[in-house]
């Protein structure tokens, strides 16, 4: 392969790469398109060891102003014995490549092939190594052959984070005792993925714990990416009388309306549907509360009046956008309101609804198999609560291995 060609192919995966990291936690992908996307990959990354230069690219120093390359090299070099993979990961987080992306990548790649790797990086004396290497392990939804008691105990605060985490994720039962002892850690993080993990287990105990991470402390901004698995994992778990008493709780505190939105949504009971209708007249939430609204309801969002308005109201982020006010003050409050009274003896008070689906065993799997990756995410974990012996079903590796597994389980 000629170095022009080399060039071209590296320059296309790594505008794809960057494609599918942004597409496997998006609301407009879903398995099929995200394994078409991955197969493309997969592709380019069996072409690119072809050419010598892939070697001399792995010996190049991590350029953080274009750190995708760097995924790809990774990526496509992983079977070639040439390349020592575990410096060109300690090399790159030397030079500070972000430790999710390079895990993100190693998930990728096929576990026959990296697994080799992935213990070198657990053998290091760098405990931010061992942390990839764990997070590596929690995402291919490998149990580890190591002493993950010694993790769970670690004086890393990563590791023992990581190590809770990935106990509640892979349903490893026999480790139940050994992290509901944190559940009273005074480390917040340590509490957090006990709180969550032992929910996947099936011990709630630890849920207010999750629910009062929705709420800020003045000595720790608590990130995003958590309050939506603390919301996802909390509201998935308690009565319609626990939650609101939790929301009115939350409310007290100041808890943004967009989160309090979020916690009925979760919980999924149209008990609340007329008040989530009112809120569409309210600009600065209408995206919050449409999408919750439709989310519960399943109501088409390619309506017959408005159907290019309420999905781009729908879209949470739409709030950003130049035109949003235009777009808002064009759906009228009505059109959420009269579709509800023509369909609201559809539902249960009593029940729980998921895209206007009882949330079952049977609704689940047909969202993690057919639903946008959000819709998934959500949909494996509401499976993982619902049975806690049951590995909790990885939704971003590569499409095509989630594919097999899903032909193997039916």
């Amino acid at each position: 392969m000629d170095s022009s060609l080399f060039r071209q192919i590296l320059d296309e995966a790594s505008f794809l790469w960057f494609q599918r990291c942004n597409a496997s936690t998006s609301e407009y992908f879903d398995l099929s398109s995200l394994v078409q996307l991955d197969r493309r990959l997969a592709g380019l990354f069996r072409l690119l060891p072809s050419s010598p230069e892939l070697i001399e690219e792995s010996n190049q120093s991590f350029d953080i102003e274009d750190p995708d390359k760097f995924y790809c090299i990774l990526i496509a070099s992983a079977s070639l014995k040439e390349v020592d993979l575990t410096s060109l990961i300690s090399a790159a987080f030397e030079a500070e490549a972000p430790e999710n992306e390079i895990i993100t990548a190693l998930a990728w790649i096929d576990y026959p092939t990296i697994s080799s790797t992935i213990y070198k990086l657990w053998k290091s004396e760098k405990t931010e190594l061992q942390y990839i290497a764990l997070e590596a392990w929690r995402l291919h939804r490998i149990r580890p052959d190591i002493d993950l008691l010694s993790a769970v105990n670690s004086h890393d605060n990563k590791i023992l984070a990581s190590s809770i985490r990935m106990i509640g994720e892979l349903a490893l039962t026999d480790f139940y005792p050994s992290i509901a002892d944190k559940l009273a850690s005074e480390d917040y993080n340590h509490r957090f993925w006990a709180s969550y993990s032992c929910a996947l287990l099936g011990d709630i105990k630890g849920i207010s714990n999750l629910i009062e991470s929705l709420n800020d402390k003045p000595e720790y901004v608590i990130p995003e990416t958590l309050k939506e698995t603390a919301t996802n994992s909390s509201f998935a778990t308690i009565q319609v009388e626990q939650a609101t008493s939790w929301v009115n709780h939350l409310t007290a505190c100041n808890v943004l309306p967009q989160r309090i939105i979020k916690c009925f949504e979760v919980l999924g009971s149209t008990k609340f549907i007329p008040w989530l209708i009112s809120l569409t007249q309210k600009q600065q939430i209408t995206p919050y509360a449409s999408h919750a609204f439709c989310t519960i309801t399943g109501m088409a969002l390619y309506s017959e009046d408005h159907g290019n308005i309420v999905p781009i109201l729908a879209d949470t982020s739409a709030i950003e956008s130049d035109d949003y006010q235009e777009l808002w003050a064009q759906l009228p409050y009505s059109g959420f309101n009269e579709w509800w009274e023509d369909n609201k003896e559809k539902f249960d008070n009593e029940k729980r609804y998921f895209t206007g689906k009882e949330i079952n065993e049977d609704h689940m799997q047909f969202i993690w198999h057919k639903g946008n990756q959000k819709q998934r995410e959500r949909a494996a974990l509401e499976l993982a609560l619902a049975t806690p012996s049951t590995p909790l079903f990885e939704h971003t590796t590569p499409g095509f291995r989630q594919q097999s597994f899903s032909q193997q389980a039916n």
